[in-house]
C-alpha cells in the first residue's frame, strides 16, 4: 500500500498509522507489541528497503505514515514522499541479553 510520509512532533522512533491503514496492513491478529514495516522507495528496478516499527501509535490522517522529523531524516525520508508500505514478518526473539560495555579508558 502506498502511504505519504508525514512528520510529527512526537519524539519517537516508531511509526504512527491511521486505523484504516492498520486494518489493511495487518490482516491477522498478532500479539507482538511491535510490528515491523518494510518501506520501499524508488522505482521498480531501484527499490531501497527501510524498516521501521509500529507499536500502536495512531495517525489522524488516513494514507499517511507519521514519523518524527529527526528519525525520518536519519532514514533519508522526506515529508510528502510516497513509499510502498508492507507488513513484514520478522522473527521474534525468545530471549534478549543486555550487557554493559566496558570503558577501555578505565582499564589503562
Amino acid at each position: 500500500m502506498k502511504l505519504r510520509i508525514e512528520f510529527s512532533e512526537r519524539a519517537s522512533c516508531y511509526a504512527a498509522l491511521h486505523s484504516a491503514d492498520t486494518a489493511e496492513l495487518f490482516k491477522s491478529n498478532s500479539r507482538h507489541f511491535c510490528r515491523a514495516l518494510r518501506l520501499q522507495r524508488g522505482e521498480k528496478d531501484d527499490k531501497e528497503d527501510i524498516f521501521v516499527g509500529w507499536v500502536g501509535d495512531h495517525s489522524l490522517n488516513p494514507g499517511c505514515l507519521e514519523l518524527s522529523k529527526p528519525f525520518a531524516e536519519c532514514l533519508g525520508l522526506e515529508e510528502g514522499q510516497l513509499v510502498d508500505v508492507v507488513a513484514h514478518s520478522a522473527p521474534v526473539a525468545s530471549t534478549v541479553m543486555v550487557q554493559p560495555m566496558l570503558d577501555l579508558r578505565m582499564s589503562l
